[in-house]
Formats: C-alpha cells, sequence, structure tokens
C-alpha cells in the first residue's frame, strides 16, 4: 500500500478489457494493493450513478466507495467536468476488495487525447 504524501510509481498491470478476465485479476490481487484506474462515470442531478473501468465496449462496471475521500467525488466530478455533465472520466487512484474500487484519490480527468491509450490497470509500486 502506499504510504500517505508520497507520490507512488506506476507500472503496467492487466488489460481492462476483457471485462471478465480483469475483474478476475483483481481479485487474485490483495487487497492493499493501490491501483490507478480510468473510470468513465455516469452522473445526474443525484450525483455519480454509475461507474466503468476505461473505454472499451466490453467494460467492467463497478461500484465505488467513496469514504476516504475528503471531498465528495460529485462535489470533484461538478469541478472538473461541469455542474451539467452526463458523464466524466477521471483518473482515481485506490484499492480493489470484494468488487468494489475503494477511491482515496482523484487524480484528474482523464484527457480525451488519453483514451485510447488508458487501456490497462496502474498498480503502485
Amino acid at each position: 500500500m502506499v504510504k500517505p504524501g508520497r507520490n507512488p510509481l506506476f507500472e503496467i498491470g492487466a488489460p481492462l478489457a476483457p471485462a471478465a478476465e480483469l475483474l478476475e485479476w483483481l481479485a487474485g490481487q490483495p487487497p492493499t494493493t493501490t491501483y490507478r484506474l480510468p473510470v468513465d462515470l455516469a452522473v445526474s442531478v443525484l450525483g455519480v450513478t454509475g461507474a466503468a473501468l476505461g473505454f472499451a465496449a466490453d467494460r467492467p462496471s463497478i461500484k465505488l466507495d467513496e469514504g476516504a475521500l475528503g471531498e465528495s467525488l460529485a462535489d470533484q466530478v461538478a469541478g472538473l467536468c461541469g455542474d451539467d455533465a452526463a458523464t466524466c472520466a477521471l483518473w482515481l487512484r485506490g484499492t480493489w476488495s470484494a468488487g468494489v474500487l475503494r477511491v482515496v484519490r482523484v487524480e484528474g480527468r482523464v484527457a480525451d487525447d488519453e483514451r485510447a491509450t488508458a487501456t490497462h490497470a496502474l498498480i503502485a509500486r
């Protein structure tokens, strides 16, 4: 696990698609592993209503735990993507356990020109 205040180096992990293989790989990793993942969020007036890993056609929908964030994910989405955005692609850092990404940091937007190359989970080392 990454120590607070330290910016880790990331190495390439598993491909984000196909979804079934990615989820199997994530389930096999230690729960203390820290990831940097491109997450496409569905947004409504109710806040964040859904999330998927990556941008491929065969991408897994995931659940998020944002309890470790100081500012809600919905507020950060509004600040980064606008109040009226229907979707928002963000780089999220966190750990994976029991099918849930526990978000510990929002690193920023996934730029439009990054989408084609955001194809793998990144693992902190």
